[in-house]
């Protein structure tokens, strides 16, 4: 289901677009006559729960708001420019705490190297060039990825049981920053990587 307003692709517990603020028709709901209810829980929007948003960024907070086009009160832009994102690609999604995507980048990091050096389907200077376009892919889009992950975990926290002061527990603890995820990230990138070196080695011995 996609926003009527802006067209974000949205899931089906959100009540309302994180991107614009548009609420959602009852009819737009699947498998229901009217909105589903979560007990004692308000709708989620990105645009009225700022402060939640705040919680959940941690450092930096200000200047993310601002490129979501909070301070203008504009569209959260698809495209934009995050030098931090640009430099450190695959380990910046372990700092900010997205996993699914750090684990997407690492498949194809991997996928990269076994081209490279495992395949004879490669050229000289492919796995530089290729690693490149995904950097700058990360520093293009890093803000966009940002907030939709930003906006579905904070929508679920806002949305899950609990007092207020468990809330923003919850919230600080799932966002924010973490050094030791890019720790994690590097030995499980480097990890991965050695084991298919040396399963491109067993490939290509001689029998």
């Amino acid at each position: 289901m996609y926003c009527t307003n802006c067209g974000f692709l949205l899931e089906a517990t959100f009540r309302a677009c994180p991107k614009c603020g548009t609420k959602r028709a009852a009819f737009d709901y699947p498998d229901e006559n009217t909105a589903p209810e979560a007990p004692g829980a308000a709708f989620f929007n990105a645009r009225e729960n700022v402060s939640a948003l705040q919680l959940f960024i941690g450092p930096k907070q200000g200047k993310y708001l601002t490129k979501w086009g909070y301070a203008d009160n504009s569209a959260v832009p698809k495209i934009g420019w995050n030098w931090g994102a640009f430099f450190f690609s695959y380990y910046w999604l372990w700092y900010r705490k997205m996993y699914k995507t750090a684990f997407a980048f690492l498949g194809i990091w991997l996928g990269i190297y076994l081209i490279s050096f495992g395949s004879v389907y490669h050229f000289d200077g492919f796995y530089f060039i290729a690693y490149l376009i995904t950097f700058f892919l990360s520093g293009i889009f890093g803000d966009y990825l940002y907030f939709n992950s930003a906006a579905r975990k904070v929508e679920q926290i806002l949305l899950s049981d609990g007092e207020p002061a468990l809330k923003e527990a919850r919230l600080k603890k799932k966002g924010g920053v973490s050094s030791i995820n890019v720790l994690a990230g590097l030995l499980l990138f480097f990890l991965l990587q050695l084991l298919l070196e040396w399963f491109i080695i067993f490939i290509h011995q001689p029998v």
